[in-house]
């Protein structure tokens, strides 16, 4: 890292690293227009790259930045660097049913305008948060029942970037539809259609869903506004057949990826349920999965991976090979306790359900 003072040699600014860093908010992105010497509060930076480095900048400023440096690949990159030095862990919620608490929260995900959605399945809710540093709750929707518009203990979201929150409404068999303010839009399957769907994830811009449909052993295909298209994927051990899919995942490509739970792996597929590649095996070492619940892929097309019986997170590069492992069991800061979901945001903070705690937690 190049890095100098600006100003009188007295000043005291010293180069940050992980043991001495500055502590920047605010101010940390007030850039030049010339991304090679950039100043941020004091210390110039001949590479603007290096930015990362220092200590507590705020996530909507290295958003910010992101945009203006046009690089957003590199931030993620380097990402957990940034994170261990810089945004600290959080802790979100307790139990309970107060507007700022949980009762087994079981999946979660981030809109284009970066508030969190949690799906607070035992009391039968969405919970929505701000997408400030230290995220804020703002409203929760949702009453439990059999009616059209009413949910009966969801265990997994998704939500798009038109407005759409995809819901697996798992003990009424069936996957609603509502507008982020809570409105009831349209829902699929049913009694004798889905049997205790576990996952649901939509693109982006909203054109497909896909549902794992647990209890049929098999992943089903809608069109945005519903329609079915197709089904892939049946009971049993070969590639391509499921025991118990749960956490499902879909990447702009139209990759799906599903927590195959009983065998003990990810499989990849393209939409058409071509089986495209498998990450894991059965085992209690790096790399390998005891109860594997959800994934996601971070925009590095790093996946990451929970793992309720372990108590942990594994991340894996794009190419299936294991990088690290995160969490054990416990409730401090980087422990879990049956972590159900993970999300990843635009500079790659993880977002986990960490269901038996009853708390988000932001890492």
């Amino acid at each position: 890292m190049i890095l100098s003072s600006i100003g009188s040699p007295t000043s005291g600014h010293v180069a940050p690293s992980p043991d001495h860093s500055y502590h920047y908010r605010s101010d940390f992105f007030k850039l030049m227009k010339k991304k090679n010497r950039s100043v941020f509060g004091g210390v110039q930076v001949e590479n603007y790259k290096e930015f990362i480095y220092f200590d507590k900048c705020s996530a909507n400023s290295v958003r910010n930045a992101v945009k203006v440096l046009g690089d957003p690949s590199y931030m993620a990159r380097y990402s957990r660097e940034y994170t261990a030095i810089g945004l600290r862990p959080l802790i979100l919620g307790s139990a309970g049913t107060g507007p700022d608490q949980f009762y087994g929260p079981s999946s979660l995900d981030i809109d284009r305008d970066g508030r969190l959605y949690v799906c607070d399945t035992m009391n039968c809710r969405v919970c929505v948060y701000s997408n400030h540093d230290v995220p804020k709750p703002l409203y929760c929707f949702g009453e439990k029942g059999k009616s059209h518009g009413l949910i009966d203990r969801p265990s997994s979201l998704s939500v798009d970037y038109h407005g759409n929150v995809y819901l697996a409404d798992s003990f009424n068999d069936r996957v609603s539809v509502f507008s982020t303010d809570g409105k009831w839009q349209f829902s699929v399957g049913g009694t004798g259609k889905l049997n205790k769907p576990r996952g649901v994830a939509a693109t982006r811009n909203g054109e497909v869903f896909v549902v794992s449909d647990t209890g049929n052993q098999r992943i089903m295909v809608y069109s945005g506004n519903g329609t079915y298209r197709g089904s892939f994927g049946k009971l049993g051990m070969k590639k391509g057949q499921f025991v118990r899919p749960q956490g499902i995942h879909m990447c702009g490509n139209h990759r799906v990826y599903v927590s195959d739970t009983f065998n003990f792996r990810v499989d990849i597929f393209d939409i058409e349920g071509k089986l495209v590649g498998t990450i894991g095996e059965q085992g209690s070492g790096p790399g390998q999965f005891e109860h594997p619940r959800a994934v996601c892929v971070d925009v590095n097309g790093n996946v990451i991976v929970t793992d309720t019986s372990k108590h942990s997170l594994q991340v894996f590069d794009k190419h299936g090979h294991f990088i690290k492992e995160y969490g054990s069991r416990g409730c401090s800061l980087r422990q879990f306790d049956s972590p159900e979901d993970v999300v990843s945001d635009d500079i790659c903070r993880l977002y986990v359900a960490d269901r038996k705690n009853n708390r988000i937690h932001i890492i």
